[in-house]
């Protein structure tokens, strides 16, 4: 039964003023589906993500390579089905869909499962929480990597993100779930249209406009779903499959292919100029990269340019290799960075070499080979072992989840017991980007202020937010809520726009503000911390918190401000980490760190001492403001406290605690408030 959709024409008009039908698509079955100038924008992209990874200030959306391997699948994938399908016309759903998951298995599956067995392998010996890497690691194995990520709060641009050995395998999820329905909604627009690929184009437009308005509708909502999740990202891979329609399945012969070609340079370095733009513009440039890959792509079906840049050796080699790449870069990354190693320029070469050596040994003697042997008689075999190897694998990872804490001197225990980071919230409160739209609706759910009960409200950043274990701790018959935000904190907009660049700052502290004005009770402490540098401190910022304290006494309530941390380097910060191979016998001599945090070294010494005396100043005039000052007891002398008396390490990364850190600075905290008159 034919459907009658009636765009049909008005696509096929349009596409006409571009197009010339050829031959059908038949005779495309014997040509070979290899284009070079895919293998030069699979380098581009995979280049771009290694240097943001390495270092983001480099190439501030270089993770926007992602988005180009998108496009990509979406046209190989499509034009591999065609040619599958003229090769075997009469191949049922079953044998179609068996032929097609089977490819797929034996093309990603080797890799991804040596790559995910010696990273969660260095995740157990160097990390002293890897219970989300190696949950990360069995939902990448099943290709729900980027449904976990989501689920559990993930902030890919964050600090405590990296802190994750599998975060790259976000994006194997998203295209592995396309292939689960992609083929099939291909199977069905194929019986109903057959050779009518337009039709199909049509089909596939459509259904990509909704993903692109879903992604749009996302940004405002839910921008990290709009980032992770498959059907707001279908468009994208769509765009890939529309190009491929318009390009090869029909046979079309280009009319000007040397126009297109001329602009390939201008192509290059729009995508370029993309991978540049501030990371704020990040949702705004997807669909510039988008369309000008799809265009590349389109442009490239064969080369009127005498020097393509796509075409070079080297690029034709990373291309070939880019799997590999981007599945091993990032385990190399997340090494360096928990052994201690900093983005020094010798740093940052030696993980690009080592990615590429590890990379390549990958491709040579896993992906390829694995790609090319023969696996079983029949593709059904191969489906059965695809299905059985990782299922082996993960029973083994989640066994060695269950075990860790016994496999291990009872000393360790603790370390391996210990939760997540405290910022790394995993309930919505602790939020990424806010819209004018949302954000009603988000202060509402998380600031539930019952009638009857006393409340403890934090606010602010992630500075604010590592402390709710303590206040928690503190105030244990009180209803603690928080509603903070990644990258902004309560301060005035003239340092907000100095210090911050995430989007929605601009309206968190007006927001929250009118809030409190509206629902504050007598006797509701408010909390607020800041990530304290010379920036912050400001006669605004002075004006600002009085402001705040002047409206809360208003209501007979209070305010406390949160002590800031002395900032670590990431050599102090992760010496846990760093000795936990040398505690455990497998290294028979210690690193040469001495795991001490000097606070006079630290670069916000003196910005917390300007801090101190802001603060004073402020409850010199305001008798409903307290100060929870913690540094002098995480540093009673030059050096601080790297860990508690049971092992219990205080610094999460350079600049966040631990959560059970936090909750051990609970009893402190209440006796601070108690001893300055606070009634609780």
């Amino acid at each position: 039964m034919e459907l009658n959709l009636m765009p049909t024409k008005v696509v096929a008009s349009f596409a006409n003023l571009f197009f010339k039908d050829a031959p059908k698509a038949s005779s495309q079955a014997s040509k070979s589906l290899y284009r070079a100038d895919i293998d030069g924008l699979r380098a581009f992209a995979v280049v771009a993500v290694i240097i943001n990874h390495i270092n983001s200030s480099l190439l501030n959306c270089g993770h926007l390579g992602v988005d180009i391997f998108f496009v990509i699948s979406g046209f190989v994938i499509t034009l591999s089905l065609f040619n599958y399908h003229a090769a075997n016309p009469s191949a049922g759903l079953r044998q179609f869909l068996i032929d097609f998951y089977s490819r797929r298995i034996k093309r990603l599956m080797p890799a991804l499962m040596a790559c995910v067995l010696i990273t969660s392998l260095i995740v157990v010996f160097i990390s002293i929480t890897p219970q989300d890497s190696l949950s990360t690691a069995r939902f990448a194995l099943v290709g729900l990597a980027n449904i976990y990520l989501y689920n559990i709060g993930t902030n890919y641009n964050s600090e405590s993100a990296h802190d994750n050995a599998f975060l790259q395998t976000w994006s194997l999820g998203v295209e592995e779930q396309f292939y689960f329905i992609y083929p099939l909604i291909f199977w069905i627009l194929f019986r109903l249209y057959g050779r009518r690929t337009s039709r199909i184009f049509i089909a596939i437009l459509l259904i990509s406009c909704l993903s692109f308005a879903s992604y749009v509708h996302l940004l405002r909502t839910d921008y990290w779903a709009a980032f992770f999740l498959m059907p707001s990202r279908f468009w994208e891979i769509g765009a890939g499959v529309l190009t491929c329609l318009a390009l090869s399945q029909r046979h079309f012969t280009i009319r000007w292919p040397r126009l297109l070609m001329a602009i390939q340079p201008v192509l290059l370095v729009t995508l370029l100029a993309s991978l540049l733009a501030p990371l704020t513009k990040a949702a705004q440039m997807t669909p510039v990269v988008v369309v000008t890959t799809s265009v590349l792509i389109f442009a490239g079906q064969k080369n009127y340019s005498q020097f393509n840049p796509l075409l070079s050796r080297p690029a034709l080699f990373l291309g070939k290799i880019s799997y590999s790449l981007y599945l091993w870069h990032w385990s190399i990354i997340y090494t360096a960075r928990s052994l201690g190693l900093s983005h020094a320029w010798l740093n940052a070469a030696t993980i690009m070499v080592t990615t590429l050596a590890i990379g390549y040994g990958s491709y040579r003697f896993i992906e390829n080979p694995f790609r090319h042997a023969s696996w079983g008689s029949t593709n059904s075999k191969i489906l059965s072992k695809g299905i059985l190897a990782p299922t082996a694998l993960i029973a083994s990872i989640l066994m060695a989840q269950r075990l860790i804490l016994y496999i291990y001197p009872a000393q360790q225990q603790e370390l391996f017991n210990l939760q997540n980071w405290i910022g790394k919230s995993k309930k919505p409160c602790h939020i990424s980007e806010l819209t004018s739209q949302n954000i009603s609706k988000n202060i509402e759910q998380c600031l539930t202020l019952a009638p009857n009960q006393r409340h403890a409200i934090v606010i602010g950043n992630s500075h604010s937010e590592q402390y709710r274990a303590a206040i928690q701790t503190a105030l244990p018959d009180w209803d603690v809520d928080y509603f903070t935000m990644w990258g902004c904190s309560y301060e005035p907009p003239t340092t907000m726009s100095k210090r911050y660049k995430q989007k929605g700052c601009d309206i968190y502290g007006t927001e929250v503000k009118k809030y409190l004005d509206k629902n504050i009770k007598n006797q509701d402490i408010v909390f607020v911390g800041y990530t304290v540098t010379d920036l912050l401190i400001s006669q605004e910022l002075n004006l600002h918190i009085s402001s705040l304290a002047t409206s809360l006494a208003n209501r007979g309530a209070k305010l406390v401000l949160l002590d800031d941390l002395y900032t670590a380097n990431a050599n102090d910060s992760q010496c846990e980490s760093r000795l936990l191979p040398y505690r455990l016998g497998i290294l028979k001599k210690a690193p040469t760190a001495n795991c001490i945090i000097n606070k006079h070294k630290s670069n916000n010494f003196n910005s917390l001492l300007k801090y101190d005396n802001l603060v004073s100043s402020i409850r010199q005039r305001h008798a409903n403001v307290y100060y929870f000052s913690i540094r002098n007891q995480l540093c009673p002398a030059e050096e601080c406290r790297r860990k508690f008396n049971d092992g219990t390490p205080v610094y999460q990364d350079e600049s966040h605690l631990f959560s059970r850190a936090s909750q051990k600075l609970g009893p402190e905290l209440r006796r601070q408030l108690l001893r300055s008159g606070l009634k609780l």
